[in-house]
C-alpha cells in the first residue's frame, strides 16, 4: 500500500456493518415520526383557539418534516455505503485473482 494511504484499512464487511447501523437509525427515525405523528393535534383539541397550540402544532409538523428528511438522507447514505462495499469487495476479488495468476 502507498505510504500516504496506509491509514485506509477497511473491509467490505465493515462497510456493510456500518451501512446496517445507519439504516437502522433511519428506520428508527421513521418509526418515531409515525409514532408521534399528530400528538400535538390531539392535545390541541383541549385548548382549541389558543395561538400557543397552533404554534406548537406548526412546530411539531416542522420537526416531523425535518426528521423525515434526515431519515431519508440516512437511508440513501446507507444504500451508497452498501453499494461501495459491493464495489470494494468485487475490486478486491479481481485483484486477488489477478495476482494469483502472476505466480
Amino acid at each position: 500500500m502507498h505510504p500516504q494511504q496506509d491509514h485506509i484499512k477497511v473491509t467490505a464487511e465493515e462497510l456493510r456493518a456500518v451501512s446496517a447501523g445507519i439504516e437502522a437509525t433511519a428506520d428508527a427515525a421513521a418509526r418515531d415520526v409515525d409514532e408521534f405523528d399528530g400528538q400535538q393535534s390531539v392535545r390541541s383539541g383541549e385548548a382549541a383557539g389558543f395561538d400557543t397550540m397552533a404554534s406548537a402544532g406548526s412546530c411539531e409538523q416542522g420537526w416531523q418534516h425535518a426528521i423525515e428528511i434526515a431519515g431519508a438522507k440516512l437511508a440513501v447514505a446507507a444504500d451508497k455505503l452498501n453499494l461501495n462495499a459491493d464495489t470494494y469487495a468485487a475490486a478486491e476479488q479481481q485483484n486477488i485473482e489477478h495476482f494469483r495468476g502472476l505466480r
